[in-house]
């Protein structure tokens, strides 16, 4: 799902957000925790990862079911996207950079063209935005009528401090186009991938508050009392 930052517009209230269901399920990261729908192609999430700075987020492989494949006459293949919430736990914040990205999807063409797409509704803190982005495609091999390459997209969007974030409607569409003695394709990789990353880091306890004013209250005291003999 990748969120491109450029392509994302306010649209005001958003179609209700994922409520649960049948393939309603929950993961606990500590910082934040995710509600998810795992009833699609996609299943639970495969890995999360952790980063200097409190950086930290979630992701799935992308499976190879997710391919389309022209042989003459045009196909189109869309797969439903995982619905989340992420909420932060008692205890942490959470905040930007809000990132994801969703790639390498690997195109194959002789004589024929492809394209990629995804769309869905975001929330943050009950603000609702639309995405719509194509995926950005990235030749590494041309040949005469022969390509190859891949599609992917990223986003970074720097926002503040937030307690819920969500996607939902969401869905992946790819395409391919070709005619006699043409072929054109997208297929998935097992080390694809869909992954959001946030920052979160723990709320101070107020100990530690009352401890940090102490300390500058000393600091203040040590200043002033130099002041004084000079």
């Amino acid at each position: 799902m990748q969120l491109k930052s450029r392509l994302f517009s306010a649209i005001g209230l958003a179609a209700a957000l994922f409520a649960g269901g049948a393939g309603a399920a929950t993961i606990d990261y500590g910082a934040f925790r995710l509600d998810y729908d795992s009833g699609t192609v996609f299943g639970s999430p495969s890995f999360s990862f952790s980063a200097g700075g409190g950086v930290t987020g979630f992701g799935w492989n992308v499976p190879t079911a997710v391919q389309v494949v022209s042989e003459g006459t045009p196909a189109e293949a869309v797969f439903e996207l995982p619905s989340f919430t992420l909420s932060a736990n008692p205890g942490w914040t959470l905040s930007g950079p809000l990132t994801s990205f969703l790639g390498n999807l690997v195109f194959s063409e002789f004589k024929g063209s492809t394209s990629a797409s995804v769309s869905g509704v975001v929330m943050l803190d009950g603000n609702a935005m639309s995405i719509n982005p194509s995926l950005t495609r990235t030749v590494t091999n041309s040949s005469g009528n022969f390509s190859t390459g891949y599609y992917a997209t990223a986003s970074s969007q720097p926002v503040g401090a937030f307690s819920s974030f969500s996607f939902s409607g969401g869905s992946l569409t790819l395409s391919a186009t070709s005619g006699p003695n043409s072929f054109a394709s997208i297929t998935a990789q097992p080390q694809n991938e869909l992954k959001v990353g946030l920052v979160a880091n723990p709320v101070p306890e107020p100990a530690s508050y009352a401890l940090m004013l102490a300390g500058l209250a000393v600091l203040g005291a040590l200043v002033q009392r130099r002041a004084r003999k000079t």
